[in-house]
């Protein structure tokens, strides 16, 4: 499924929309600052991946100050090139 959070209107949505459940895997494209991790479950990983390193040092930073985050692998990479 391929979502933008201006469709739903918010990066809650988003998550909700997709009804992820512990262990389940998401893929998300140009997380920038990670300012939509803060909306996704505990318990489900997810690969994060942007072009920017400092938007990823910013989403890194996001997650590693909260107690209950998602697991997430970042990866700086092109998403033309997947």
């Amino acid at each position: 499924m391929v979502f933008s959070s201006r469709l739903k209107g918010s990066y809650r949505g988003m998550y909700s929309a997709l009804d992820l459940g512990h262990g389940d895997t998401v893929l998300e494209v140009g997380v920038g600052t990670g300012a939509s991790l803060d909306f996704c479950p505990v318990g489900v990983k997810v690969e994060a991946i942007d072009f920017s390193e400092p938007m990823l040092e910013k989403a890194r930073a996001r997650i590693d100050s909260r107690a209950d985050a998602p697991e997430v692998s970042f990866t700086k990479m092109d998403a033309h090139r997947l």
